[in-house]
């Protein structure tokens, strides 16, 4: 039978005496490179997380049931695996010696694949290393650690840096941590990308360095809105070219006025980006420029990976989750809604089941009564619907149209602790 003897040892150990099945779980499905092994693995697995005896027996009729193999194999896998069984004691030592054989393996798999670097494209190559990243990552992290070190860390930890909008009184409630994600979402030309440049220019304003990748518009048009947002300028006029000798004076003053702050944002307008490359690309801006925080416009046209287009938005999520907690750099990430009546509640985000529960903070933007088609301002309410700091609020926003900035109006409709009634700090 095609099987590792390590592997075989390690899953008959278990069988000798389950009181030592954790110790799989100390080291993930990855460590078993053979398809026998995986799949003696995963009827443990199975056995384990349905709270069963874990047995020959139990194990024979899971591999017959549910792996779907003959009686035959799986009753000589079984026996195989009981005969080779390691002794307590060499289980960890196995254990290690199969992480290691992966790890070694994994490298060779990254070098064969750069080996035709030649003819592969940068962001393939990244790719590739940020999978390589990513799947010894997972070969740890099953390995459970106490929070000794966690909880004397705290002792000599300062201030937690955290982003805010610049949006007046929004700030005191609308506040992202380092490593989470906030989701914005909306109808189609609601204002989601406007007011997420706002965010992004205040927060270079206050000092911090943030990325963008913008893969619905191109560079000009992204460096339009920015104008209205810094000079206050029409910016579909800016981006006609249709502004005045005074405007042109007016807009390079701007410019020379804010360098330092606009040489905080960078971004980058791919036609097509994929879910893979948000955490390598992060890691490589905050290596190369000190990113701190990164805006992705939007989650629906990002590329992923999935049998259906749920299945996708879930990878991109996922792989959205990822990239800030694994780079510890904020993301937030522009979302669609559905055609729905009424306004946009948390459930209307585009395949929402996954972004919903990836979610650190979202937020939906929606239009208030009174609007005036033709007119240059309408009211935006921005909701915040769902916080981890607790705080949820529904705040009046100003939408002005021809600069595409957002002010706040002083008018705050409910500001409460999630699930209760208690008002929030303002």
């Amino acid at each position: 039978m095609n099987v590792e003897p390590i592997e075989v040892s390690v899953i008959g150990a278990m069988l000798v005496d389950n009181t030592r099945s954790e110790a799989v779980f100390s080291a993930p499905e990855l460590l078993f490179s053979s398809e026998r092994g995986k799949t003696l693995y995963q009827g443990v697995k199975s056995l384990y997380k349905q709270n069963y005896d874990l047995s020959p027996e139990t194990l024979t009729v899971v591999l017959q049931g549910e792996m779907g193999m003959d009686e035959g194999t799986a009753q000589g896998l079984v026996a195989m695996a009981i005969q080779s069984a390691a002794k307590p004691d060499h289980l960890p030592f196995l254990i290690k010696s199969l992480s290691s054989s992966r790890v070694t393996s994994l490298r060779m798999e990254l070098a064969k694949a750069l080996g035709h670097e030649g003819s592969m494209r940068m962001g393939e190559v990244l790719s590739k290393v940020s999978e390589f990243q990513r799947q010894i990552a997972l070969l740890d992290d099953h390995k459970a650690m106490t929070y000794e070190g966690a909880l004397l860390d705290l002792t000599q930890q300062q201030n937690v840096k955290y982003f805010v909008p610049g949006m007046g009184a929004l700030d005191k409630v609308f506040q992202i941590d380092e490593g989470t994600v906030c989701y914005i979402g909306g109808r189609s030309g609601g204002g989601k990308t406007a007011f997420a440049l706002n965010m992004m220019y205040n927060i270079a304003k206050a000092g911090h360095n943030v990325g963008i990748i913008e893969v619905e518009m191109r560079r000009k048009p992204i460096a339009a809105r920015l104008s209205g947002v810094m000079s206050r300028l029409n910016t579909r006029r800016v981006m006609k070219g249709e502004i005045n000798d005074a405007e042109r004076q007016h807009l390079q003053a701007s410019v020379d006025k804010h360098r330092e702050i606009l040489s905080r944002i960078r971004g980058i307008e791919p036609s097509a980006f994929h879910a893979d490359m948000i955490k390598p690309t992060i890691e490589r801006w905050r290596d190369e420029w000190g990113c701190e925080m990164v805006m992705i416009d939007y989650v629906q046209i990002l590329q992923g990976k999935g049998q259906d287009r749920t299945k996708e938005v879930a990878y991109i999520s996922r792989c959205i989750t990822e990239a800030a907690k694994d780079t510890n750099i904020p993301i937030v990430a522009l979302s669609q809604a559905r055609r729905s009546e009424g306004d946009v509640k948390m459930s209307d985000f585009k395949e929402s089941a996954q972004l919903e529960h990836d979610a650190d903070t979202m937020v939906t933007l929606n239009q208030a009564d009174g609007y005036v088609p033709g007119a240059e301002t309408k009211q935006v309410w921005c909701e915040l619907v769902k916080s981890r700091n607790g705080f949820l609020t529904r705040d009046l926003m100003e939408y002005h149209l021809p600069t595409q900035t957002f002010t706040h109006t002083g008018k705050i409709a409910s500001s409460q602790t999630q699930g209760g009634n208690e008002p929030a700090p303002f």
